[in-house]
């Protein structure tokens, strides 16, 4: 999956832990790069943490509980101690436009900002898929941010869709 194969690669050369030591936090919307996410994680063997409104936990209780290292947790704080990725993504997707005010009043408290991320391991890098919505998933900064990864993350997603596509060429 092309957000597996761009997500692991934007770790600095020198960061200090081996892949699977990693623990990673999403606080995300049960979309589709949550779920490529616990799939990935779950097959590296990586600790996920996902926070979570407690409406929009993803999956039951008996699937999560076969996927290994996956934790769901409603407290956004309490999933980023000690996390060394923070990854999160808009809170409405497309074709979940008419649930925006819900959403947005669901996710307050959930927003990627400086106070979540000095709660994390502090060589912690956070992550985006862009397009990112400032003053909702994420404060203002959080982009260009000196732990932040997110152009070079957008660089590797190019670099694994291309890769893709020459694979199927081939």
């Amino acid at each position: 999956n092309e957000i597996i194969l761009s997500t692991g690669i934007p770790l600095p050369e020198d960061y200090p832990l081996e892949f699977t030591e990693v623990y990673s936090v999403t606080c995300n919307n049960g979309n589709n790069i949550e779920y490529s996410w616990i799939l990935g994680a779950s097959l590296m063997g990586i600790h996920l943490t996902v926070a979570s409104p407690p409406e929009l936990k993803p999956l039951t209780q008996e699937i999560r509980d076969s996927l290994g290292k996956i934790e769901i947790m409603e407290d956004p704080f309490e999933a980023v101690k000690n996390a060394d990725v923070i990854y999160t993504d808009v809170w409405v997707s497309m074709g979940q436009e008419m649930e925006t005010k819900k959403r947005q009043h669901d996710f307050q408290g959930y927003q990627v900002n400086h106070p979540l991320l000095q709660t994390a391991n502090p060589k912690a890098i956070f992550m985006h898929p862009l397009p990112a919505h400032h003053c909702e998933e994420i404060s203002q900064g959080m982009l260009e941010h000196p732990q932040s990864v997110v152009f070079e993350q957008s660089e590797n997603r190019l670099h694994a869709q291309k890769s893709i596509l020459e694979f199927l060429l081939h």
